[in-house]
C-alpha cells in the first residue's frame, strides 16, 4: 500500500508525537474512533464508525481532514473524508470555492458545528482481496495557504472472513492404451503460367502452405512419426507445348517434395511422383460440369485421337469463344502439385516423456497421449498443471480440461482465468462444485451454497464444506 508506507515513513522523518499523543490505538489527540465495523453483506463491503470530534482544538487558519483507506497489501480503496475547520480556514475555502479532499458538503464540518459524534458509513462492492485487508484512518494537517504540515495515520480495525479451505475435485480421464494410428492428408499447391518456384502468395497457397507447414512441423518434433507414403502428382495446363509442359509438371512436384523434405525424412523409396503433362482428361472433366455452349462438341473433341498440337489448334478454331472461358477459367486450375501423404504415429506410453514434450511441444502430443499424463501425475505438481493447460489449449471447449484449468487457476489465486473456464465447463455435477468453489473465493456465499446443495449426493467433499459454512455463519 503506497500511500500508507508514505505515511509511516514521514512520521519517522517528522514529528513523532503523532504516535506519542494517542491515549490508545484507534485514537489521534482529541479525537475518537469507536464502533468500528466491517461486515461483508452479499457483493456489498459495508464500513461504520463513531466518528467524536468535538474535543478536537483547531486553530483557526487550520483545517484536519480524516481519511478512512482499507489496503490489503497492494490493494486500496480511500474511502469519502471528513474534514474539520478553523473559522478563518473554512471561509477562505468557500470563497476560493476549492477544497483539499473534494469533501461532500455534509462533511465538510466548521469547528464550531462540530456534533458530538459523526456516524460515518461507507458501501463497496467487495473484492476478494478485501479479506484479510486493514482500515487505517489517515490525519492530513492543512494550515495556511493550503499548505500540508503534518499527516499521520492510525489502524482501526480489519477485515477478515472465517477461513474455509476450497477442497479441488479435479476430473481425471481414464488411462488409454497406447497405440498406433494412421492418417492421410492431402493438399495442393497452385504455381503460375510456365513458372516452377512456389510462390505462397499465389493463389490459396498461404493457407496451404500454413497448414502443410504445421503438419510437416508436428512430424518433425515427433520422434514416433513416420510418413509411410507420399504421392505428387505435378501437372501442367495443357495450352503449351509438350516438352514444355512435362518440364514444369517434374519441376513442380519437385519443389513440392524439397518443401517436404525440408521438414521431415522422406526417402525415396516411400515417394510416387506421377506427372500429367497434357491433362486434357481433367479440361474434359471441367466441360462436363459447365454451362458452356457446345459442350457436346467440345468434349467429342476432346477424346478424339488428335495430338497434343493438334487438340490445342482444333479448340481454338471451331470453338473459339468457348476456349477463351476455358483457357481463363479452367487452365490455371491445372497448373498444380498436388499431394497425397500416409503418415503414422504411435501413441508415446512413457509419463516422463510425455510431461517433458508437453513443456515444449505440446501440439505434437495427442490427445491421448496427454490424458495418459494426467491420469499419472500428481494433481499437486507443476507438471499435472502443464499437462492441463496443454489440453485445454488444444481443445478449448474440453468440459474437464475446463474444469481442471479453473481448478488450478483457484488454487493460484487467479480467480478471473478461472471464471473464464468455468464458462466452458458444463453442467455436470464437478463443474457446479468448481463454481461452488470460485464464489466461496469470491465471498458469494449464497451462490456457494446452492450450488453445493445441489451436488452433495455426487461429490462427497459439497457436503463436508456446507457444514464448515454452517459453522463459520456464512
Amino acid at each position: 500500500m503506497k500511500r500508507i508506507l508514505l505515511i509511516i515513513a514521514s512520521i519517522a522523518l517528522a514529528d513523532s508525537a503523532w504516535a506519542d499523543n494517542r491515549e490508545h490505538n484507534g485514537d489521534f489527540e482529541g479525537v475518537r474512533i469507536s464502533n468500528v465495523e466491517l461486515s461483508h453483506q452479499g457483493d456489498m463491503l459495508n464500513i461504520s464508525m463513531m466518528m467524536e470530534l468535538g474535543s478536537r482544538d483547531i486553530k483557526s487558519d487550520r483545517a484536519t481532514i480524516y481519511t478512512p483507506v482499507l489496503y490489503n497489501g497492494e490493494s486500496e480503496i480511500t474511502l469519502p473524508s471528513a474534514g474539520v475547520y478553523g473559522r478563518n480556514h473554512y471561509f477562505t475555502m468557500v470563497r476560493n470555492e476549492e477544497s483539499e479532499e473534494s469533501l461532500p458538503l455534509e462533511w465538510q464540518l466548521r469547528r464550531k458545528d462540530l456534533p458530538a459524534e459523526i456516524v460515518y458509513r461507507a458501501d463497496m462492492e467487495y473484492e476478494p482481496w478485501m479479506n484479510g485487508s486493514r482500515l487505517a484512518l489517515v490525519e492530513q494537517v492543512y494550515g495556511g495557504y493550503n499548505r500540508l504540515i503534518a499527516v499521520g495515520d492510525v489502524i482501526i480495525g480489519e477485515y477478515r472472513e472465517a477461513t474455509i479451505v476450497p477442497v479441488y475435485v479435479f476430473v481425471i480421464p481414464e488411462r488409454v492404451e497406447c497405440d498406433k494410428k494412421i492418417y492421410t492428408r492431402t493438399g495442393e499447391i497452385a504455381f503460375e503460367q510456365d513458372v516452377s518456384t512456389i510462390d505462397p502468395h499465389f493463389g490459396n497457397n498461404k493457407s496451404e502452405m500454413t497448414e502443410l507447414n504445421m503438419l510437416l512441423d508436428s512430424l518433425g518434433n515427433n520422434p514416433n512419426a513416420t510418413v509411410e507414403h507420399l504421392v505428387i502428382h505435378g501437372s501442367a495446363s495443357p495450352e503449351g507445348e509438350i516438352g514444355l509442359n512435362t518440364e514444369l509438371a517434374h519441376e513442380r512436384a519437385a519443389a513440392l517434395l524439397s518443401q517436404i523434405r525440408g521438414y521431415v525424412n522422406v526417402p525415396n523409396k516411400m515417394v510416387t511422383m506421377i506427372y500429367n503433362t497434357d491433362n486434357w482428361s481433367a479440361v474434359s472433366d471441367w466441360v462436363a460440369k459447365s454451362n458452356l455452349q457446345n459442350r457436346e462438341g467440345i468434349i467429342k473433341l476432346l477424346s478424339s485421337k488428335l495430338s497434343h498440337e493438334g487438340l490445342n489448334s482444333a479448340l481454338m478454331e471451331r470453338y473459339p469463344k468457348e476456349y477463351h472461358t476455358i483457357l481463363e477459367r479452367c487452365y490455371p486450375m491445372l497448373r498444380t502439385a498436388k499431394y497425397s501423404m500416409e503418415y503414422t504415429t504411435e501413441s508415446y506410453c512413457d509419463v516422463e516423456r510425455i510431461v517433458a514434450i508437453a513443456q515444449t511441444a505440446p501440439s505434437t502430443l495427442s490427445n491421448e497421449e496427454l490424458n495418459i499424463a494426467a491420469s499419472n501425475i500428481d494433481e499437486q505438481s507443476p507438471e499435472f498443471e502443464r499437462v492441463v493447460f496443454a489440453i485445454v489449449a488444444r481443445e478449448p471447449k474440453n468440459e474437464a480440461a475446463n474444469i481442471n484449468a479453473a481448478n488450478i487457476s483457484m488454487r493460484r489465486g487467479e480467480l478471473n482465468h478461472a471464471e473464464r473456464y468455468l464458462k466452458h465447463a458444463g453442467a455436470s455435477a464437478e463443474a457446479d462444485y468448481a463454481r461452488a468453489m470460485h464464489a466461496i473465493l469470491k465471498g458469494h456465499y449464497n451462490e456457494a451454497r446452492r450450488l453445493l446443495e445441489k451436488v452433495s449426493n455426487k461429490i462427497t467433499h459439497a457436503e463436508t464444506i456446507l457444514q464448515e459454512l454452517e459453522k463459520a455463519g456464512l
